[in-house]
C-alpha cells in the first residue's frame, strides 16, 4: 500500500539520518580507529548514494543536513561515542 510505502521510506531515511549523524560526529570527536574510520567511511558513502537513488537528492540532502545538525550539537563524550559506535555496527551489518 501507499501507506505501507511511506512508512517505510521515513524508516528507511531515519535510518540513513542515523548513520549519518554517527558519520559527522566521528569526524568531528575522532573516535573510531583508523581501520574502523576507513571501513565506516567507506560504507558512508556507499549507502549515501544508495539513499540518494532510493530517495533522490533533495530527501536525502535534508535528511544529511538534519544529522550534521544533530551531530554538531551532541558534545564529544561516552555518549557520543556510543551514538558513532551504534551507528558504525548498525552500517557495518548491512
Amino acid at each position: 500500500s501507499q501507506a505501507g510505502a511511506m512508512i517505510q521510506t521515513s524508516a528507511s531515511l531515519a535510518a540513513y539520518g542515523r548513520v549519518t549523524e554517527a558519520y559527522y560526529l566521528e569526524r568531528r570527536c575522532a573516535y573510531l580507529a583508523k581501520p574502523a574510520i576507513n571501513s565506516f567511511y567507506r560504507a558512508i558513502l556507499q549507502n549515501h548514494f544508495a539513499a540518494v537513488a532510493h530517495f533522490g537528492k533533495p530527501a536525502v540532502s535534508a535528511a544529511r543536513r538534519n544529522a550534521e545538525g544533530r551531530a554538531n550539537a551532541r558534545s564529544c563524550d561516552s555518549a557520543g561515542r556510543a551514538r558513532v559506535r551504534a551507528g558504525y555496527a548498525e552500517i557495518a551489518n548491512r
